[in-house]
């Protein structure tokens, strides 16, 4: 039996918004991992990234030959989306990966991405890296955020995530 989930995007700085996520397949509180720096995968999968943001994350866990995007608190998915791509951009010194999943006119664009801020003066770059979730409704942006974590997202995600378009923010 499939059940929908509502779900709000509760870091945006303006009205909550609700949202009608994708049918989900019940899920037990008691399956999803519950530790407190894991992703919101289930036993047999295999986390590709997780952003913790506060008290909720956002994960992409792999099953098999799929992907899946998580929102939420361990134990209490508020939304989730197989309509999953990957995108990346190599620029100067570093460069961006995107794992972007979309659901009913929103976008969720979760980044890893690795800068050069300077040369030192014994010309060694000095990289910075970051993460984060950009949360779009059609074009505009409603919600940029840091992840609490500097987790990178795992190169196995170009295994089962198709590719797609490269979201500037």
């Amino acid at each position: 039996m499939a059940v929908g989930v509502w779900a709000a995007i509760a870091f945006w700085a303006g009205p909550a918004v609700a949202i009608w996520s994708e049918p989900l397949d019940p899920i037990a509180p008691s399956t999803i991992t519950t530790e407190p720096d894991t992703a919101l995968c289930m036993p047999a999968e295999t986390p590709l990234f997780t952003c913790t943001l506060g008290t909720r994350r956002a994960s992409v866990c792999q099953a098999g030959g799929k992907a899946i995007y998580r929102y939420g608190r361990p134990g209490r998915i508020e939304l989730s989306s197989q309509r999953l791509t990957l995108a990346s951009r190599g620029f100067s010194g570093g460069g961006e990966t995107q794992i972007t999943a979309a659901n009913n006119g929103y976008s969720y664009t979760m980044f890893d991405r690795t800068v050069r801020t300077g040369f030192g003066a014994d010309g060694r770059n000095d990289p910075q890296s970051e993460t984060g979730l950009v949360v779009r409704q059609g074009s505009k942006q409603l919600s940029s955020r840091r992840c609490d974590n500097d987790t990178p997202i795992s190169s196995r995600s170009r295994e089962v995530i198709p590719g797609g378009s490269f979201v500037p923010h």
